[in-house]
């Protein structure tokens, strides 16, 4: 999976940590923090593809473009309504391989 986090009104920020590669993106309510940790956390997704805009995550504002993460080891804090991971930052090249069949489905939560 993969989530634009420039698209969400309930983030309130995102921050990066490059050189252990973390990542934190806190929410404004408990309910948007915890439909984020359920759903970027399932078992059998192998990380997820964060698309982020924000100065110290990769390139992006440097550039005007875009930066791509694969993130994992997903955990979260309710007292702090952040969803952490540790984040491998990667050109947009390889977010999808050449031969895999790409299927796009846009969900949008009311919350």
């Amino acid at each position: 999976p993969a989530v634009s986090l420039a698209r969400s009104h309930h983030i309130l920020s995102v921050d990066c940590d490059s050189h252990p590669g973390n990542i934190s993106v806190t929410f404004d309510t408990a309910v948007s923090f915890q439909t984020a940790l359920d759903d970027w956390s399932q078992p059998q997704h192998e990380g997820i593809l964060l698309i982020s805009y924000v100065a110290g995550c990769g390139a992006g504002v440097a550039t005007s473009e875009r930066s791509f993460h694969i993130v994992t080891n997903i955990t979260g804090s309710l007292k702090n309504l952040t969803v952490m991971g540790q984040m491998k930052t990667i050109p947009i090249h390889e977010t999808v391989h050449p031969d895999q069949e790409i299927r796009l489905n846009v969900v949008t939560y009311q919350l």
